[in-house]
């Protein structure tokens, strides 16, 4: 999760909403379902990661200016996982 965030942030400047992340970009770029690429995106909003908006009918996740430092933050929480990881 933690590295889509990343990859949100090098399409636009953080803080920017002339760029946003719609969940379509996300399913055609990761080949996922498109309740999947709601659901990893929203999961990012829910932590805080991203700004959840809507351009018309579509969710458009934004990066906030501060992401960089909500990363680190989120990636030093104790007991936090990213999917994948050895437990």
């Amino acid at each position: 999760m933690l590295a889509l965030a990343g990859r949100i942030v090098k399409r636009g400047k953080p803080g920017s909403e002339s760029h946003g992340y719609a969940v379509e970009s996300h399913r055609c770029s990761h080949r996922v379902t498109p309740q999947t690429a709601r659901t990893d995106l929203l999961a990012l909003a829910k932590l805080k990661l991203l700004e959840a908006g809507k351009r018309g009918r579509a969710l458009v996740f934004y990066a906030p200016r501060d992401l960089r430092a909500r990363i680190e933050s989120a990636a030093r929480q104790p007991g936090r996982q990213q999917r994948g990881a050895a437990k």
